[in-house]
C-alpha cells in the first residue's frame, strides 16, 4: 500500500514537471519563426528591422507580433534560442 502511494506521488510529480517544461518550451511556430530569422539574415544580410519585416510577411504576422514573440523567446532563453541566437549579429536586439 505504502509503495503504491509513493509511486502515485512520483507519477504526479513527474506530470507536474512535464507540464511545467511543456509551457516553457518553444512551440513549433515560434521555433519556425526563429529559424526564419536566422535563414533570412544569412541569405540577405539585412538589418534587424528588415529581417523582422521579411519574416513577418512570410509568416503572415506584423513586425510588432514578430518582435513580441522574439522578446518572449529571449526571456525564456531556451537552448534552441541560445543556439540560434549565436547565428545572428550581436546588434540584433533579441
Amino acid at each position: 500500500m505504502e509503495a503504491t502511494k509513493r509511486s502515485d506521488r512520483r507519477n504526479l510529480l513527474a506530470n507536474v514537471v512535464a507540464t511545467a517544461n511543456w509551457r516553457l518550451s518553444t512551440s513549433p511556430k515560434e521555433s519556425e519563426l526563429l529559424h526564419g530569422m536566422v535563414n533570412c539574415y544569412n541569405t540577405c544580410h539585412a538589418n534587424y528591422e528588415e529581417t523582422v519585416g521579411m519574416v513577418g510577411s512570410a509568416r503572415g504576422l506584423s513586425s510588432e507580433e514578430v518582435k513580441t514573440i522574439l522578446q518572449r523567446l529571449k526571456q525564456e532563453g531556451s537552448k534552441e534560442y541560445r543556439v540560434l541566437r549565436e547565428r545572428l549579429p550581436a546588434d540584433f536586439p533579441l
